[in-house]
């Protein structure tokens, strides 16, 4: 039974892991633009990690 059960989360996974690639991409994308984005704009350390953990 407990072999049955880790099968099927196996191959739930391998399916929706393509789906999900695109948008860990996309977050990733978005807080390096956003990073770079404060780091030109000489924020302090603090202020932009209190923007990353809003």
């Amino acid at each position: 039974m407990k072999q049955g059960k880790h099968d099927s989360i196996r191959k739930a996974f391998r399916a929706a892991f393509p789906y999900t690639l695109p948008i860990c991409a996309g977050f990733l994308f978005l807080g390096a633009t956003y990073g770079v984005l404060m780091r030109t704009n000489s924020f302090a350390f603090w202020i932009k990690r209190c923007c990353m953990d809003l």
